[in-house]
């Protein structure tokens, strides 16, 4: 009964948060993305955004102080993901253990990827939706964080009058925001390019079935057309069916003709994404906004339509 009567004043309180509105916070390297959003009809609704690009700390609690100030913002939640170089994500076979045990076994064999001590690893963990196809076996994604990190974030957020509701990953923003595309839900590779360092993701009905980070040799067409198709081999491999019906850009690329090019080669849909497509009336200042503006409204979706926290253990 009272296990019962927590899920209940935790529904409620979720419930007032999303009705006071999110920010959404992408605190990275060289800049601070944050996005107001608010639940109108069950739907997610971008009120106010802001991108700097910075490279202190101190700026980037500045501009987050005056975001909160100039929108009024003192009774919103706070959501952040964090930056790539931040975490650690590793695809895991996943344990044979009871669900009860499941985090405990996983973070026992995280201690073989981190380069610190276990006690100071927050952990969590997200299924691969299909076994691999050859076994039969289960897989998950592991990410694991520093909790000196986590803290000092908390503390950061703190210092503004906020609490933090959740902390997430790029990977996860990017995929909670896609489910307002139709392509991504069927099945589709996206594509992120930022100078000669890249990512793919993998999607089919709105779940990550695969990550990958990657390396360009050059800027040309061909590179990039290598990497994604063995990349996409490598997937109908795994699970031993094309999962991958489209191609999404995440944004405009400086090889000429890109969109066209895919097309032609790999005889699937491409789209290059546009953020005011899918949230219309946002303001976005330039093409390096984009991308983190991105992930910080997906960031505050992943509260708004969920509610659920993550790195429980970190406290």
């Amino acid at each position: 009964m009272l296990k019962e009567l927590t899920q209940l004043v935790n529904r409620w309180r979720h419930k007032q948060d999303t009705m006071a509105g999110t920010i959404g916070a992408y605190w990275y390297e060289s800049g601070l993305a944050l996005a107001y959003l608010r639940l109108e009809n069950g739907q997610p609704e971008v009120l106010a955004t802001q991108h700097i690009l910075c490279a202190s700390n101190e700026e980037k609690q500045a501009a987050l102080t005056n975001f909160l100030n100039e929108h009024k913002l003192l009774r919103a939640s706070l959501c952040l993901s964090l930056s790539p170089n931040e975490y650690k994500i590793t695809l895991l076979d996943s344990p044979n253990v009871p669900e009860k045990d499941l985090h405990a076994a996983v973070r026992w064999l995280v201690r073989d990827v981190i380069n610190y001590p276990l006690e100071e690893a927050a952990v969590d963990v997200f299924p691969v939706p299909l076994p691999r196809a050859r076994d039969n076996v289960n897989m998950l994604y592991v990410i694991n964080v520093p909790i000196p990190r986590i803290l000092q974030i908390e503390q950061v957020i703190e210092n503004n009058g906020l609490k933090l509701e959740l902390l997430t990953i790029p990977e996860i923003a990017i995929q909670t925001a896609l489910n307002l595309n139709a392509n991504a839900k069927e099945g589709a590779l996206v594509v992120f390019l930022m100078g000669q360092q890249g990512k793919l993701l993998l999607l089919q009905g709105g779940f990550i079935h695969l990550i990958r980070n990657f390396e360009l040799s050059d800027d040309t067409f061909e590179s990039l057309s290598t990497e994604i198709q063995r990349y996409l081999d490598y997937a109908n491999s795994l699970f031993r069916r094309n999962l991958c019906k489209h191609i999404i850009l995440m944004q405009k690329s400086d090889i000429p003709d890109l969109e066209t090019s895919l097309k032609s080669s790999l005889d699937v849909s491409v789209e290059t994404l546009s953020l005011t497509t899918l949230f219309p009336g946002i303001e976005v200042s330039s093409v390096t906004a984009a991308i983190p503006l991105f992930i910080a409204i997906g960031t505050a979706m992943n509260w708004l339509l969920d509610g659920q926290p993550s790195f429980e253990n970190a406290s």
